[in-house]
């Protein structure tokens, strides 16, 4: 589970499009445009994100890092943990 400020963030990100780059806890990184929040097959809270590859379904409590390359008014880097 992310923090509530967190998740505010990730909703901001969806609600206007911003472009996103995604630090996983596993040192992995994906890019791209956030769309909307959903849950998967297994009820775990995810970001659909847009990537070149198509839409990824981000499980958000994978997520080490969220960086926004779009300038927004809102944050830049947010540290989940």
């Amino acid at each position: 589970m992310i923090s509530c400020a967190n998740h505010d963030y990730v909703e901001i990100a969806c609600m206007y499009r911003f472009e996103i780059k995604l630090v996983f806890k596993n040192g992995q990184i994906v890019q791209g445009i956030a769309f909307q929040t959903t849950y998967n097959e297994n009820r775990e809270e995810c970001m659909v994100l847009k990537t070149e590859k198509g839409s990824e379904e981000i499980v958000l409590k994978q997520i080490a890092l969220m960086e926004a390359v779009t300038k927004n008014p809102h944050s830049e880097k947010i540290d989940f943990g």
